[in-house]
């Protein structure tokens, strides 16, 4: 019975491995290259978190463009989402906590996006201590993050600190430049 057992144990450490299938990697079993793809970024649940919504119409936000609105719900981002999709704009959300320090650190360069974009997108933020069953369904697990979604779709999930922002206004500005072209 126990060399069942430490049978058992063993057999698991030795399972064959699996390839990585991270996108830009190369494969350590086939040595094959994997290079992502155009169109939607294909997301992987990760600490920046995963889209929430279902397949309901989603509970009525007023909001306007050039000013940061809040979030609290999937209900809610699943109206801005469908309003943004039918308008040609894109929706970025910022998940932020009160007493960090990242996140404040962006505070003025979001209000700055949101006016620089206002013609092509929808910002918001959410409180995770406000909307903490939100964020959990998000699974989000680390703060600042943010979300872009563009044509109904969540396209980007990232960080959003001080040594990020620029990444991410680059993935705001391409965004800008598609809907712009439209």
């Amino acid at each position: 019975m126990a060399a069942v057992a430490l049978l058992a144990l063993f057999s698991s450490t030795l399972a064959p491995r699996t390839p990585s299938l991270r996108w830009g990697r190369r494969c350590s079993l086939t040595g094959k290259v994997f290079i992502a793809r155009a169109g939607p970024v294909r997301l992987e649940e990760g600490k920046y978190g995963v889209d929430p919504r279902d397949s309901s119409a989603g509970e009525p936000l007023a909001f306007e463009s050039g000013r940061v609105g809040r979030l609290h719900s999937s209900t809610q981002l699943t109206y801005v989402v469908n309003t943004a999709a039918e308008q040609n704009r894109f929706v970025v959300l910022k998940f932020r906590r009160d007493g960090c320090a990242a996140c404040a650190s962006t505070v003025e360069a979001f209000l700055e996006a949101s006016e620089r974009y206002a013609s092509t997108g929808y910002f918001f933020e959410v409180d995770y201590d406000q909307a903490r069953p939100f964020c959990k369904q998000c699974k989000l697990r680390i703060v600042p993050a943010g979300h872009i979604y563009a044509r109904g779709v969540l396209q980007a999930a990232l960080p959003m600190g001080k040594s990020t922002w620029n990444a991410f206004a680059e993935h705001l500005g391409r965004w800008h430049d598609e809907f712009n072209a439209n």
